[in-house]
């Protein structure tokens, strides 16, 4: 087994490349992602607490495999530099999840919650001035609202069609790139449960691509944000005290399983 030898990333010197790394811990490396993503959507949504316990075990399978087997790259496995290296690398890929789920977001607020499209020029949905817009937005986004099937009596909160379209689109139909992480065999069971924490990230990308149009179009901003990460542990609160008797709780897993 080769020694490891670190390469950085010339524009940031603290981060390597994928393409820097030789092909079996490229091999690796790839494996890894779509388990970091699962992890992103199904419980850790902002938090890095578990990555490292995730992907540990995962990198030591991973080379005693494929080519990383062939070539005894587990030997690699005492090197804390180049298991600091490939953790650190994989983890940077949970933010793509966020960004698969603002994508799709942005394409159905406009529509759902009838905010006109001053961006691609169509006439608006409600005749309301700009300031009028901005008002009913940030009503919508109190409270959570917008994930109301009531948004005037809050009923049925986080049950909107619009939550169910971004995680079903999203994580379930999009090829490419490894985002259609719930068709995946070894992920399958997980998202039937739809877990509280899957919704309350399709409602932060929601949050995300609605307050967009408080100017009166998309304007360039990045849903990584502080912001976000605090909205996402407030929707879990707000899940779980929702659903913190039995009764209420069997209901929201029927619910649930309806939308699966």
């Amino acid at each position: 087994c080769t020694p490891y030898t670190r390469k950085t990333n010339p524009k940031k010197k603290f981060e390597t490349r994928e393409q820097d790394y030789s092909s079996p811990t490229r091999e690796v490396v790839q494996s890894l992602k779509p388990h970091l993503r699962a992890h992103v959507a199904l419980s850790a949504g902002y938090n890095n607490i578990g990555i490292r316990n995730l992907l540990k075990p995962l990198i030591k399978q991973g080379l005693k495999k494929g080519i990383a087997g062939e070539k005894s790259r587990i030997y690699r496995w005492t090197d804390r530099r180049y298991l600091n290296d490939i953790i650190q690398h994989v983890a940077q890929d949970g933010s793509k999840v966020h960004s698969a789920l603002a994508k799709v977001a942005k394409m159905h607020v406009v529509c759902y919650y009838e905010v006109g499209s001053k961006m691609t020029g169509d006439p608006p949905m409600h005749k309301e001035s700009d300031l009028e817009l901005v008002t009913r937005i940030c009503w919508l986004l109190k409270d959570f609202r917008f994930t109301a099937l009531n948004p005037e009596t809050r009923a049925g909160l986080f049950q909107a069609d619009i939550i169910h379209t971004v995680i079903c689109e999203a994580l379930f139909r999009q090829d490419g790139d490894g985002y259609h992480l719930a068709r995946m065999p070894e992920f399958v069971d997980r998202f039937r449960e739809y877990p509280d924490e899957l919704i309350a990230l399709a409602t932060c990308a929601v949050s995300f691509a609605l307050s967009q149009w408080q100017t009166g179009a998309f304007v360039k901003s990045t849903f990584q944000e502080r912001k976000y990460g605090t909205l996402y542990d407030d929707a879990v609160k707000t899940i779980k005290t929702m659903t913190s008797t039995n009764a209420a709780k069997a209901g929201w897993k029927i619910r649930k399983a309806g939308w699966y």
